[in-house]
């Protein structure tokens, strides 16, 4: 419930059921509609203005959850308005682009613990603000950059 606890959560981790189970602070998103499934709205599925539900895999009029869609050539990003991700993918440049905006604003998302009066929890995630490199070389894989963990 405190920062404090988090905090040791995720540096030593936690014992449930006799299992050792770590943890990370969570970095919240961009809102995504599941029901238009566009992340520029800025609007949850119950407040969004569209009548029909949009599918996030094939832009059809059904819920996503009941799109026979498996094959990648006719997935279509509602986003991008281009048929070679769908609407959920972390590969979606908007998606990227909206990210990386959102984190911008959020002043702790550099550190990998929450912020105390002690120093050992200052600890910045590799690149600090550039959380995740996005390269075409890797099959358009994230990557995280190679390195060292800084301290304040």
């Amino acid at each position: 419930r405190t920062k404090t606890a988090a905090n040791q959560a995720i540096r030593f981790g936690l014992t449930i059921e006799g299992r050792k189970v770590f943890g990370h602070k969570l970095i919240q998103e961009p809102i995504r509609c599941l029901k238009c499934h566009t992340i520029r709205g800025n609007h949850m599925a119950a407040d969004c203005p569209q009548e029909l539900d949009t599918c996030g895999t094939c832009r059809a009029n059904h819920r996503t959850s009941t799109c026979g869609v498996d094959n990648p050539e006719l997935f279509f990003c509602v986003n991008c308005e281009t048929n070679d991700h769908t609407a959920w993918s972390r590969d979606c440049p908007t998606f990227i682009r909206k990210w990386e905006v959102h984190q911008g604003r959020q002043e702790d998302t550099c550190y990998i613990y929450f912020p105390t009066n002690d120093p050992l929890m200052w600890d910045t995630h590799p690149g600090q603000n550039e959380l995740f490199q996005y390269t075409n070389q890797d099959q358009d894989q994230w990557n995280q950059p190679q390195a060292s963990v800084k301290q304040r």
